[in-house]
């Protein structure tokens, strides 16, 4: 579906384009989201600079898995599927020295709750940490822990 692209941010201003929600949102956070550095409080990711680099790994990853589940998944479900996967370390950005890992996890999900996305979009970013008591419990939660888990591995080489 999106595998023509040839850069990620083509991606990204494609969904901002046709969901308002990601486009106000990004509006709101995105400036934040992209200058924040990729090691604030969890492990992890120390290959990258900073977060936005990790949320283009991952949606990228995340691209294409669901390029060979559109016989299986909706546009709209991969659409969704892939706006999770960029921001499924939103919750990062509220994190305060106090917290554990995977509270960014949950930060997340309220934050775009509280922004109005549907579950479709949230649940995946607080299930993408398998460590946590939110196991992955549907095909595009497993999308989305899946590619950060192959994001955050540095030995794996993006183009």
């Amino acid at each position: 579906m999106y595998s023509q692209f040839k850069e990620i941010n083509d991606v990204i201003e494609e969904l901002r384009h046709k969901y308002s929600f990601f486009d106000k949102f990004m509006l709101i956070y995105g400036d934040i989201y992209a200058l924040t550095p990729s090691s604030r409080r969890c492990n992890g990711h120390f290959h990258e600079r900073l977060l936005k680099d990790h949320a283009s790994r991952t949606l990228y990853i995340a691209t294409q898995m669901t390029t060979e589940l559109q016989d299986v998944l909706t546009p709209t479900l991969i659409d969704h599927c892939l706006i999770s996967a960029f921001l499924h370390d939103i919750g990062k950005i509220l994190l305060t020295p106090k917290d554990d890992k995977c509270a960014h996890a949950l930060k997340g999900y309220k934050l775009l709750k509280q922004e109005g996305f549907p579950d479709t979009v949230a649940l995946p970013v607080l299930r993408h940490m398998a460590c946590c008591c939110w196991k992955p419990l549907t095909v595009y939660d497993a999308i989305v822990a899946t590619a950060d888990a192959l994001a955050s591995n540095p030995k794996i080489i993006i183009k």
